[in-house]
């Protein structure tokens, strides 16, 4: 005699499986967003870290960021915003933020001559807290409002 699952054993494996991805998947996704935020952390340290390089070479903040501070003569890029058309918004202000943090249609990294600093710009979260985390968390800051440039 053959015996066979019934209709219910399926359906109570189908349910427990869809449990088991429902609790699965957000992990997958909060890890690749930890990855993204974590690289783009280094590579702001990295960038930072050469433009204070040749301030003291120089006494002068470079009025770029030049490919050849890095391995193989290439910029690095945003893993938030790995294909922006414009990787650097080159500006000579007082701020220490840029205006817009998560738009990279003026540049993937925000870099001011004036104060040597630094900044990668971040894709937007669920909410603006969450942004402002993101944002804070990549560039080692500590905004407390997303259009706060000081």
């Amino acid at each position: 005699m053959r015996r066979a699952f019934t209709l219910i054993e399926i359906l109570i494996v189908v349910v427990i499986l869809g449990i088991l991805a429902a609790a699965v998947i957000p992990q997958f996704t909060s890890a690749a967003d930890d990855s993204r935020q974590s690289a783009a952390a280094i590579i702001v340290k990295s960038i930072q870290r050469q433009v204070h390089a040749e301030h003291a070479k120089t006494g002068t903040y470079p009025a770029t960021i030049d490919a050849t501070w890095f391995e193989g003569g290439i910029l690095p890029t945003n893993p938030y915003f790995p294909t922006a058309a414009t990787l650097f918004q080159i500006v000579s202000n007082n701020n220490l933020h840029p205006g817009n943090k998560t738009d990279p249609a003026n540049g993937a990294f925000w870099y001011n001559t004036t104060l040597g600093i630094v900044r990668a710009r971040v894709q937007p979260g669920v909410d603006n807290n969450a942004t402002m985390a993101r944002y804070n968390a990549v560039n080692a800051s500590n905004i407390t409002a997303l259009n706060q440039t000081n």
